[in-house]
């Protein structure tokens, strides 16, 4: 890798501009899973249900998604350095407005504008990435990314569960605009412009419909969206729908679903780091089916199992399969839907953001409009996830097999 220097005239090289980008993307994960242990305390502070303390994640991953679609080519058009510094800046305000929102409605909202800033700082890394690397060096640095991304997840819940014992869940807010704001000074400091003028796209409608246009024209690219969206779909139940399960279903106290929760994110970490050496064994192909239909096998079988009452470990155990299959499948799909894209990578990326969070988004409250105080709803929606995108990846490949 190329060294790139910084605004303020430090080299960023190797390992240091992955932590750099690993702790950008970070906040995403810890705004999305620091206050889950304060989701029951939500409940009855704003006097809502379980299905309407989970429309703030709702929102937010829409607005995850769909922001994306604006920073993702914005990027293209006028450098990484720019989006990042306006999405920090956003998100900063709107934490600071959550934690003094008196009413659930505004709750909701302002996490859609969190979300909607928050959005730059996945699309631009994962931009970054494809910037500077290519074939298997991407699913390197992707599973990099993923070991200090990871941590966030990891630590959020245990980190909420220690915020909670001393503040409510608005101090949580104020503790995300707090690392927010230490963010953005390392993003002043440090981040480097990785994509020269010469090779952004022209400014203007045109040019932005264009690249939309040339992205959403490759079936290859379509269909690792979709399948981006269906490990989303699985991601995203598990994490809003988590906390009922463990901690009112099964009966946890906040710092065990907090241990069981980082466990998973262990598992997640494990799996990306693995993948690299499998890629390079087997192919990104065979790696991302071969984690799909593991996923798909443990779903069946906690599904099954909470049919049976076999209890907390009758879901522990699948589910933690579950999670680390996931790890293998995020590099490879993203490596797999990137490869012909690189001067559109801030486009792609965000299409692919988009499907993963909108979409994904959407669907978390799923598990808990079926919660049955159980794990086999969560079951169940992976099993239909996983196995689509286990059709259409295997339908996609097995057409290449063919001859002209």
């Amino acid at each position: 890798m190329s060294e790139h220097t910084g605004p303020a005239g430090q080299p960023l090289r190797g390992f240091a501009l992955i932590l750099l980008l690993g702790s950008l993307t970070a906040l995403g994960p810890l705004t999305i899973d620091t206050y889950l242990p304060g989701f029951p305390e939500m409940a009855v502070d704003l006097e809502a249900t379980e299905s309407q303390v989970q429309l703030t994640l709702t929102t937010m991953l829409l607005g995850l998604g769909l922001g994306q679609l604006v920073n993702g080519p914005l990027s293209d058009t006028i450098g990484r350095r720019i989006p990042i510094v306006i999405g920090l800046c956003g998100h900063i305000l709107a934490s600071v407005l959550i934690a003094l929102a008196p009413t659930l409605e505004l709750v909701v909202a302002l996490r859609l504008l969190q979300g909607f800033f928050g959005s730059a700082l996945a699309v631009v890394a994962m931009a970054v990435v494809r910037d500077l690397f290519d074939g298997l060096g991407v699913v390197r640095t992707l599973s990099q990314l993923s070991l200090v991304m990871g941590l966030a997840p990891i630590l959020a819940p245990s980190l909420g569960g220690v915020l909670l014992a001393v503040t409510t869940w608005q101090g949580v807010f104020v503790f995300l605009a707090v690392a927010a704001v230490l963010l953005l000074v390392v993003a002043l400091l440090r981040f480097p412009e990785t994509l020269p003028p010469e090779r952004r796209l022209p400014a203007g409608l045109g040019s932005t419909l264009g690249a939309y246009r040339r992205v959403l024209s490759d079936r290859h690219f379509v269909v690792m969206v979709v399948v981006a969206v269906a490990n989303s779909i699985c991601l995203f139940s598990y994490v809003s729908g988590s906390s009922f399960i463990f901690q009112e279903g099964y009966g946890l106290n906040p710092q065990q679903f907090a241990l069981v929760f980082g466990l998973n994110g262990l598992l997640l970490i494990a799996g990306t780091q693995l993948t690299p050496v499998l890629v390079r064994r087997f192919g990104a192909p065979v790696v991302l089916g071969g984690a799909l239909a593991l996923g798909l096998l443990a779903a069946i079988t906690m599904w099954v199992l909470s049919v049976l009452g076999t209890g907390l470990l009758g879901a522990i155990i699948p589910l933690g399969i579950i999670i680390g299959s996931l790890g293998f499948c995020m590099p490879t799909t993203t490596t797999l839907a990137l490869e012909h894209h690189a001067r559109t990578a801030g486009t792609a990326t965000a299409v692919l953001g988009a499907g993963r969070f909108a979409v994904a988004g959407a669907a978390a409250p799923v598990v808990g409009l079926l919660s049955d105080g159980t794990a086999g709803p969560l079951g169940l929606v992976v099993v239909v996830a996983n196995l689509a995108a286990l059709l259409l990846l295997l339908r996609l490949y097995r057409g290449r097999r063919r001859p002209a």
